[in-house]
């Protein structure tokens, strides 16, 4: 069985907890190792009391290692409210004191906690012993204690200990093993830097294998790093690391709104560090950078899980399939049993077709996909970091101004710098009819349509109003591709030019059963599926559809999906609009039919776009409504999208987030058993088409009818029926 990466974080307490909070549900042998020289607060008073190695940043970290209900976890870091010398003292520092007292040490003592709060990690003081921490500043003067040197709102020249530390041996042997070392977040000074200031500590990282990645604090610290961007923070630390000792280091590029750093200006005396790309470009270090923020009850914080997931996926980028290494070792040591029990029985053919796939798959990112979709760990979102979009409702704007917006658009249409993309990848099972859902027959009047035909007659309709054709780009999927091409060329087409017609196939991944293995489909080959609408930037990018609409002048973009049956592909308004506005993308709204409707809708969350699920929304900002009894956050989101060429080119070189969903699959078991699926068994991971709008500062949304632009098709029966959709389209076109 394969054996998990050895990482060691080097850290103190809030920095490290951040960072460990997420990375205990990944499969990595972790030790954190923390410092011991705090002497503020509830720690201080014990250290002084009881003569005792700092305790506090090591309590923090145990609560956020700890797998027991949150209800238990918060008993260690709740603080007593007394008359007595008790008061603000933390429990878990009591705790730790009277361990302390009582076996004489404090590793002990950890092990011991450790055992009581099911912490799986390994958790180390630097030292056992009581250890002071000392600053030289510029003009030479000697501050002694992390209190007062935080306090002294000094620059600072070097730091050293009062005492030799006594470094623990298991500390050394952590960092000599290790794959990766990280140094974490937090207090520059009084987190990190006591754990480098040590030259043996240094001298081992120096003499270890692992590579070494810092995460680089989202916010300066007053008294300590004041109009630091992130080269400044790492050259601190390479003062005594030594010069290109670090090898990577991660920073957040989330946008932090004015209203938040002018609340941590005043309050705080914080700024957000500033990535100075001009001074990282001349450094070796990689970076990498990523939207690592969020905000909780008013708090800036990193995403544990997102961060943890960077580093994750850093530990384990290198590591796909080898060509030389064995099928059967390889599936061992990634504990495949299902697909190495079927590989040793079945054909060779069969083993080619496996081994091809394995090629393709990198199994610690799947893994790591897995492991995030089994934390639960849905916070609930902060409702001061959400902000309504604005939109322009079409039936409310002037007649005047709507030929403006309109001729803009319709300008762009007739010098065909305009095309279409029909994302349609997906299978009809859902509405009980076998083969691709745009080949589903909708019974509408005068006489039934398929979905592909509607929209070929919509785009002919366009195309005759404006004596052009549009070039249609439509989105297969390896499930069925073939079937589509074979149905287009059967209908002749549905008489649209096949020359301004072109396929292409968006991305796939494989899906990994309940307990995260690779399944077998009734090919004998590893179970893929398409890997989400979000998947289209990527695949055009792959099959060269975007260089083929560079070539035919096209500017702009639409991008909506097969199964709406009132898809109005070709809007002047929205594409008048959206260049009038000067935007990179915009898209067409519906408002909610009601609060509770089980939409995604538009909003600006930490200061990005964001279209957020109504089971993310808390509950007062569901029913939230303005001066004009509108929801605020009613704007919903129905795939009805239209991106500039630039905007394609930009989202095309990005790496979308992919999102996991628990489905019914069949496949093959290890004795080549067709196993039919009752109930959901494997997780899909998906890409969304909306996490592409992060990427812009502003979007153009266009508020439709209901009754005009959606008729979605999703379910067999009740709502989003073909039943519903055939009402919808009937209604409408009776009117014109």
């Amino acid at each position: 069985m394969q054996q998990n990466k050895k990482v060691v974080i080097l850290g103190g307490g809030t920095g490290t907890s951040g960072i460990v909070r997420g990375l205990k549900y990944f499969p990595i042998d972790l030790t954190c190792v923390i410092t011991v020289s705090d002497d503020g607060a509830s720690t201080g008073r014990l250290r002084k009391e009881f003569d005792t190695p700092a305790v506090g940043d090591i309590r923090k970290v145990l609560s956020n290692l700890s797998t027991l209900p949150s209800e238990v976890r918060d008993i260690m870091e709740y603080r007593l409210k007394a008359k007595s010398e008790l008061n603000g003292h933390a429990i878990g520092n009591l705790v730790l004191t009277s361990l302390i007292n009582e076996t004489g040490s404090l590793k002990k003592s950890i092990e011991y906690l450790s055992i009581i709060l099911d912490v799986k990690a390994k958790v180390l003081p630097l030292s056992e012993d009581s250890l002071t921490l000392m600053g030289k500043t510029i003009d030479d003067e000697i501050i002694e204690g992390e209190e007062e040197i935080t306090k002294a709102g000094k620059k600072y020249k070097e730091f050293f200990y009062k005492e030799e530390p006594r470094i623990l041996p298991q500390v050394f042997k952590a960092i000599r093993e290790a794959d990766l070392i990280i140094l974490s977040a937090g207090s520059l000074y009084t987190s990190v830097m006591p754990h480098i200031i040590s030259k043996d500590i240094s001298n081992s990282i120096r003499n270890s294998k692992a590579k070494v990645m810092y995460v680089c604090n989202v916010m300066t610290q007053p008294g300590e790093t004041e109009g630091f961007g992130v080269s400044d923070h790492v050259n601190s630390l390479e003062q005594y690391l030594g010069k290109g000792e670090i090898d990577v280091v991660v920073a957040s590029n989330t946008p932090i709104s004015d209203a938040m750093i002018e609340k941590y200006s005043y309050e705080e005396q914080k700024d957000p560090v500033r990535i100075d790309y001009e001074n990282i470009i001349k450094q070796d270090y990689e970076l990498i950078e990523e939207d690592l923020v969020t905000t909780q009850d008013g708090t800036l914080k990193h995403d544990s899980l997102k961060l943890s997931s960077v580093i994750f996926s850093y530990l384990m980028r290198e590591r796909e399939f080898d060509h030389s290494e064995q099928v059967e070792e390889f599936l061992k040591k990634y504990n495949q049993t299902l697909v190495l029990n079927y590989y040793n029985k079945t054909s060779s053919a069969n083993k080619e077709k496996i081994q091809n796939q394995l090629n393709s798959i990198n199994l610690d990112s799947l893994n790591n996909l897995y492991r995030i979709s089994q934390i639960n760990v849905a916070a609930e979102i902060d409702k001061n970091t959400l902000y309504n979009l604005p939109y322009t409702d079409k039936s409310l704007i002037e007649d005047e101004e709507k030929k403006i917006v309109d001729a803009i658009g319709v300008d762009t249409i007739r010098n065909n710098q305009y095309a279409v993309v029909t994302m349609a990848g997906g299978q009809g099972t859902r509405l009980g009819h076998h083969g691709p859902k745009g080949t589903y027959l909708l019974n509408v009047s005068p006489k039934p349509k398929y979905l592909f035909e509607i929209l070929a007659d919509s785009l002919k309709e366009k195309n005759e109003q404006y004596g052009i054709t549009l070039n249609w780009y439509i989105m297969t999927s390896d499930d069925n591709n073939d079937q589509t091409v074979s149905f287009f060329e059967e209908h002749d087409y549905f008489g649209y030019p096949s020359s301004h017609i072109r396929f292409f196939k968006q991305g796939k991944m494989p899906l990994l059963n309940d307990e995260g293995k690779l399944v077998i489909d009734e090919n004998g080959s590893i179970k893929f599926a398409s890997n989400g609408n979000g998947a289209v930037f990527r695949a055009m990018k792959d099959d060269g559809i975007l260089d083929d609409m560079k070539q035919k002048g096209i500017e702009w973009v639409f991008i909506g999906a097969v199964d709406n049956a009132l898809l109005n592909m070709v809007d002047e308004t929205l594409l008048g609009l959206t260049i009038k506005e000067k935007n990179q993308i915009g898209s067409k709204s519906i408002v909610k039919a009601y609060p509770e409707e089980k939409v995604g809708v538009f909003c600006r969350k930490n200061n990005k776009l964001k279209i957020i699920e109504y089971t993310e929304l808390p509950k007062e900002v569901v029913y939230m409504t303005d001066e004009d009894g509108e929801l605020v956050f009613g704007e919903s989101h129905i795939m009805c999208n239209l991106f500039s060429m630039k905007a394609l080119d930009k989202i095309a070189e990005q790496e979308l987030p992919y999102h996991s969903a628990h489905k019914k699959i069949n496949y093959i078991n290890e004795d080549g058993e067709l196993v039919v699926a009752t109930k959901p068994n494997a997780y899909k991971f998906e890409q969304f088409i909306f996490d592409g709008f992060k990427y812009f500062n502003e979007i153009t949304i266009l508020r439709g009818k209901r009754e005009e632009d959606f008729a979605p098709i999703k379910n067999r029966s009740g709502v989003d029926s073909p039943a519903s959709a055939v009402k919808l389209y009937n209604d409408l076109h009776a009117k014109k």
